[in-house]
């Protein structure tokens, strides 16, 4: 009878025990670097909690194992948890009553692959199961999410710039120029003429009837102000007449762009200079700071005559200023390519600005053409601040 007993109740102990299990769901799980992840674990419910109801996370190892988590007295206890785990793991209170004692590790490390096991006590059950994590470096040749290697993300960033090169190429063949580097130096140039606070400079501009000066002196003015093209300066035809010999356009409030009265056709005797200098001369001598265009066109026939009168010419305003003016040689795409650049450059005076003015006939705006305009005035800007600088250490010594 008695050993009738005992085995009844260790058949029924037996049967109890064999009611509580627990099972990690997923065997091995796979994580990336830097990911969040839960390694599930169910538990078997088997009623109410005991008061020694126990949940611990083990990390094993070859000979020992290392505490990730755990929770017993109704509270997480993680006063033996490994340093590695510190801050990066939770368990759901929450879902203790539905059976679940599911780990969550933030911020996954490649030291955190390796086998886990959880145990889990309620009174005198006790059930344990082990899962293994694997943990993926995301590497720099692959997306995380498409493993797209890197060759071809390389070969794919190599086409657009292909693409793009090739569109920037084709716009500057069709513009004439580096676009992007003439805006830059248009913005530029534009500023500095705008900031310039110095002494008044007066630009003047000088030159024969019908080369071009009225003409430059609009560009110049349409340039500056990207204004609509207008005869300011009394370059056409039926304008010229009504238009004062002399006229002056500020520029800004300290430089100003003035067409000097044009000069007279070129004499049987080659000349065009001589004959007026005198009048020309006292004229400028009476202002100040005055820094000079002579503009002559392309197409225009020299003799060495003619010459002879653009070298006294310069030197003339040389005496009188202190600087030679700056050569424009005008509608440079009629005659000879660079015809008379390459006189004036022979006659020795750099540098020869070669240009087609704006006109009413031809008013669309180029950068490249700006730029040139707006290199002209620069070069006005830098003569005058040269020779202020000259005349300064003419005084100091």
């Amino acid at each position: 009878m008695v050993q009738f007993s005992t085995l009844l109740y260790v058949s029924l102990i037996t049967s109890v025990a064999a009611q509580f299990s627990v099972l990690i769901t997923d065997k091995e799980v796979v994580g990336n670097v830097g990911d969040d992840l839960v390694i599930g674990c169910n538990f078997t419910k088997t009623g109410s909690f005991r008061s020694n109801f126990h949940i611990h996370w083990y990390y094993l190892k070859k000979d020992n194992k290392s505490t990730v988590h755990a929770y017993y007295g109704g509270a997480d206890r993680l006063e033996d948890q490994d340093v590695a785990y510190q801050d990066r793991t939770q368990l759901f209170h929450s879902e203790f009553p539905n059976g679940n004692a599911s780990l969550k590790l933030y911020k996954l490390e490649t030291s955190d692959s390796g086998v886990y096991q959880c145990i889990v006590t309620n009174g005198q059950e006790q059930a344990h199961d082990n899962g293994s994590l694997k943990i993926h470096e995301v590497k720099t040749n692959e997306f995380s999410g498409g493993g797209v290697p890197l060759w071809l993300i390389i070969g794919i960033i190599a086409v657009i710039l292909i693409i793009i090169f090739s569109i920037i190429i084709a716009f500057n063949m069709k513009t004439g120029g580096f676009y992007l580097y003439q805006r830059w130096r248009i913005f530029k140039i534009k500023r500095r003429i705008s900031n310039y606070h110095g002494k008044s400079i007066t630009i003047k501009v000088i030159g024969m009837k019908k080369h071009g000066g009225p003409s430059l002196v609009n560009s110049c003015y349409y340039v500056k102000f990207d204004l609509p093209l207008s005869d300011w300066a009394g370059a056409e035809a039926d304008s010229y007449v009504k238009k004062p010999l002399t006229l002056e356009l500020n520029l800004t409030d300290f430089i100003k762009i003035e067409k000097e009265e044009p000069m007279d056709d070129v004499q049987e005797d080659g000349t065009f200079w001589s004959s007026r200098k005198s009048y020309y001369i006292d004229k400028w001598r009476e202002s100040n700071d005055l820094v000079f265009i002579f503009v002559i066109r392309n197409d225009y026939t020299t003799n060495d005559q003619t010459e002879t009168e653009i070298q006294a010419l310069f030197e003339d305003v040389k005496n009188l200023t202190g600087t030679f003016p700056l050569p424009v040689v005008t509608m440079k795409s009629l005659g000879t390519p660079k015809h008379m650049k390459s006189i004036l450059e022979n006659l020795g005076f750099h540098p020869v600005f070669n240009i087609d003015n704006y006109t009413q006939q031809n008013p669309q705006r180029n950068p490249r053409k700006d730029l040139t305009f707006l290199e002209l005035l620069e070069a006005c800007i830098e003569k005058e601040m040269k020779l202020k600088d000259s005349n300064e250490n003419k005084h100091v010594s």
